[in-house]
């Protein structure tokens, strides 16, 4: 098996033991298939490595088959724990399902911009005593209006502006007269 294996480049053995263990690419069953195919050793080696992995797979069967029930049983139940987390399975649906995923956002989006663009006009009608009768209101509420900010005027000249800003203002300003006239004089 050595001398066939080394005048078979390395590079080509690699994709048969790949081939052989179903971990090849398409591209690498077809040229192995073809290169099988034409030369009878590499057909040779590639039915020996097949071989090899079908007991290899047999083995791990055999391991599962014997083991003892309640391993088995302990994977059984993490395995279902996983199952039953929310989060994991929404993950799934979202990674593994792009596609329901993707419609549901769709859907959601178009329940949005329906209900937002959706127009619902309301015609309310009014009696002429109703439109009387607001037209008063908003009069008294604006007379009140005006008779507040009126008030307020006033206090604001008179209170705030003459006797907290003004006063300390002019003592300010009879300070500094003081000052020069008394700098005048010497």
């Amino acid at each position: 098996m050595k001398q066939i294996e080394s005048e078979i480049s390395e590079q080509m053995l690699d994709k048969i033991i790949s081939v052989a263990y179903n971990d090849a690419s398409i591209w690498d069953k077809i040229r192995v298939m073809m290169a099988a195919k034409r030369n009878k050793k590499i057909k040779a080696i590639l039915d020996s490595f097949k071989s090899t992995a079908s007991e290899v797979h047999k083995i791990q069967e055999e391991v599962y088959s014997n083991a003892q029930p309640h391993s088995l049983k302990n994977e059984a139940i993490e395995k279902i724990e996983l199952k039953n987390n929310f989060v994991i399975d929404l993950l799934n649906i979202v990674v593994n399902k792009p596609i329901i995923s993707t419609a549901a956002v769709i859907l959601l989006v178009g329940m949005l911009v329906v209900s937002f663009l959706q127009t619902r006009t309301v015609e309310y009608q009014y009696s002429q005593t109703e439109i009387e009768s607001a037209h008063q209101k908003a009069k008294q509420a604006f007379a009140i209006i005006g008779k507040v900010f009126n008030d307020t005027k006033i206090t604001f000249e008179e209170e705030v502006l003459g006797e907290k800003v003004g006063a300390p203002i002019n003592e300010g300003f009879d300070i500094i007269n003081l000052l020069f006239k008394e700098g005048d004089k010497k």
